[in-house]
C-alpha cells in the first residue's frame, strides 16, 4: 500500500474534506498523514491519520484573528501585505518544505495537496520526483489564480524564484504553468454545479461534493432536539468557521428571524461576532454537526462556503446565502443558477429585503427544486472516486509535474 502525505490550510471548509480523504483512503490499507493546523490534531487522530502540525495552538488562534485583515484588501492592502509576509514569505514556506520531506520518505509516496496554498508539497513533489495531486475546493479558485497571473504574473514568478532558489531549483517562467503543472487535478464539486473554467490551462476531474459529518458529536442537545422536531422547522444561520465576515452578517440573519416571526438555530464558535441579545426565538451554539441538524431545517441562512451549501443541497434544504469575499460570491452565483437558493450582494442587506427571500425559499414549489438535486448528490460516489483517482498515480510516472524545464526561464 502507498504512503500518502496530505497538506492543506486554512479552516474547516478546506481541511475536514482532506480528513474525510484520508480516512477513507486509511481504510483502503494505506499509510496517511495529513499536514495542517493544529486544532486538526484530534480529528485527524481519530480517524487513524498520522498527523503534522503547521502551527502551534497560540499561532492558530492568531492566524484566525489576522484573517479578518484579508476582508478588504481594495482597502486595505498594507493589512493584506502584512497577512502574506506572516504567513506566506519564504521563511514560513521553507519550513513548510521540511516538515512535508520528513514524511516523503518511501518510494510509494503520493502527495495531496490544496491548490495554490500547498507551495511547499509542490516543491517537495518536484525536489523528490514523486506525484502530485492537486485539490481544487471551489470553482473560483481557478478564476482567482488566472486573474492574479494576468494582474500580478511577473510579481509572483519573482516570489516563487526566489524560494526555488533557496533549494536549487531552476527558475521558472510563468507562476500560473507552475501551479496547473500537477498532471491529476480535482474538482471537489459535480461537473453540474458550476460551468467549466476554460481559461485554465490543464484537465481537471470532478469528483462531486466530499460531504462528511463532523465526528465529535455522538449526541445533539435536548433543547435542539425539540426544535428540530418540533412542528415549526427552523432556519439555520452560520457563516463558517473563520471570522472573514462582514460584521453585520449575524446581526441582519437574527433580525431577519424576529421579523419573519421564524425559529432560529445560529451556529458560531465566535459570541463576539452576535448581536447582544437575541430573540427568545433564536438560539446559539458554538458548534453543530450542520449535515446531520439540515433535513430537519426550513432553510440555511449563510455566507456562500462550499461545506455549507453542499451539505444543505444534499438535505434537499433552500438556501438564502449573504456571501462576501473569497469563493462565496461565485458559489452563490452557481446556487442561484441552479434555482435551489437566492443570492444578496451586500447591497441588499437589509431586513426587509431578507425577509422576502426567505419567504420566497420556504415556498414548496422551490423546496420541491431542491429535493430533486438532493437527489443527484445522493447518486454520487465521490469518496471512491477520489481514492481511485490518487491510487492511480502510485509509483506511475505519468503522474509527475509537468516537465519543468518547459517551464523555466532561458
Amino acid at each position: 500500500m502507498a504512503n500518502i502525505v496530505i497538506t492543506t490550510h486554512w479552516t474547516d471548509g478546506d481541511v475536514l474534506p482532506f480528513i474525510k480523504i484520508g480516512s477513507e483512503l486509511r481504510k483502503r490499507g494505506h499509510r496517511v498523514t495529513l499536514i495542517t493546523h493544529c486544532y486538526y490534531k484530534n480529528m485527524a487522530k481519530s480517524q487513524g491519520l498520522d498527523f503534522e502540525a503547521w502551527d502551534s495552538p497560540e499561532q492558530h488562534r492568531q492566524m484566525l484573528e489576522d484573517m479578518k485583515e484579508e476582508l478588504d484588501p481594495l482597502r486595505n492592502p498594507c493589512a493584506l501585505e502584512r497577512y502574506k509576509k506572516k504567513y506566506e514569505s519564504i521563511e514560513v514556506r521553507l519550513r513548510e518544505f521540511k516538515k512535508v520531506i520528513a514524511h516523503c520518505n518511501t518510494t510509494d509516496t503520493v502527495l495531496v495537496a490544496k491548490n495554490r496554498s500547498s507551495v511547499a508539497a509542490y516543491l517537495a513533489a518536484e525536489k523528490l520526483n514523486i506525484p502530485l495531486v492537486c485539490v481544487f475546493m471551489a470553482p473560483s479558485e481557478m478564476l482567482s489564480m488566472v486573474s492574479y497571473e494576468m494582474m500580478l504574473g511577473k510579481l509572483l514568478a519573482n516570489e516563487l524564484n526566489l524560494l526555488r532558489k533557496e533549494l536549487n531549483l531552476a527558475p521558472v517562467k510563468s507562476w500560473l504553468a507552475w501551479q496547473s503543472s500537477p498532471k491529476r487535478q480535482i474538482a471537489l464539486w459535480p461537473d453540474w454545479f458550476a460551468e467549466p473554467i476554460e481559461e485554465w490551462p490543464a484537465e481537471v476531474i470532478n469528483v462531486g461534493f466530499p460531504l462528511s459529518y463532523n465526528e465529535r458529536f455522538d449526541n445533539l442537545p435536548p433543547d435542539l432536539m425539540e426544535d428540530l422536531l418540533g412542528d415549526e422547522a427552523p432556519v439555520v444561520i452560520t457563516g463558517g468557521t473563520s471570522k472573514t465576515i462582514r460584521p453585520e452578517f449575524y446581526p441582519l440573519c437574527v433580525e431577519t428571524c424576529r421579523l419573519s416571526g421564524r425559529k432560529g438555530i445560529l451556529v458560531t464558535r465566535y459570541e463576539e461576532l452576535l448581536p447582544k441579545e437575541l430573540p427568545d426565538k433564536v438560539k446559539w451554539f458554538r458548534e453543530l454537526p450542520l449535515n446531520k441538524i439540515f433535513p430537519y431545517t426550513s432553510a440555511v441562512i449563510h455566507h456562500g462556503g462550499m461545506g455549507t451549501l453542499s451539505g444543505a443541497i444534499a438535505a434537499g434544504v433552500p438556501q438564502l446565502v449573504l456571501p462576501y469575499y473569497l469563493d462565496r460570491p461565485y458559489n452563490a452565483l452557481c446556487l442561484k443558477k441552479l434555482g435551489i437558493a437566492e443570492y444578496l450582494p451586500p447591497i441588499k442587506w437589509k431586513p426587509e429585503i431578507m425577509v422576502d427571500a426567505l419567504q420566497k425559499i420556504t415556498a414548496s414549489s422551490f423546496r420541491e427544486r431542491c429535493k430533486l438535486f438532493s437527489k443527484k448528490v445522493s447518486l454520487q460516489n465521490t469518496m471512491n472516486e477520489i481514492c481511485c483517482l490518487i491510487e492511480e498515480t502510485v509509483n506511475n510516472e505519468e503522474f509527475l509535474l509537468k516537465d519543468i524545464s518547459l517551464l523555466q526561464t532561458t
